[in-house]
């Protein structure tokens, strides 16, 4: 599933593997309005929700990893 995730944020950031997973802890991979964007593509294609405080408290890439990880395993 983490593959998964990070598919998406490869998509929508147009970067490759290797610069993601260097910056996977990173806050300032991506602006606000990508930051959306990704969480919209990774509502609609694992059919989650998140809360207006999980989305104000993911900040990196990992974050969004396990926070999705958890919310499918529910």
């Amino acid at each position: 599933m983490k593959e998964e995730v990070l598919s998406i944020i490869e998509d929508i950031l147009k970067c490759d593997r290797e610069t993601l997973i260097e910056q996977i802890n990173s806050k300032n991979l991506w602006d606000s309005l990508l930051r959306v964007e990704i969480f919209f593509a990774i509502e609609e294609e694992f059919g989650v929700q998140f809360t207006e405080d999980e989305f104000g408290s993911i900040e990196t890439p990992a974050q969004l990893c396990e926070a999705v990880i958890k919310k499918v395993e529910k």
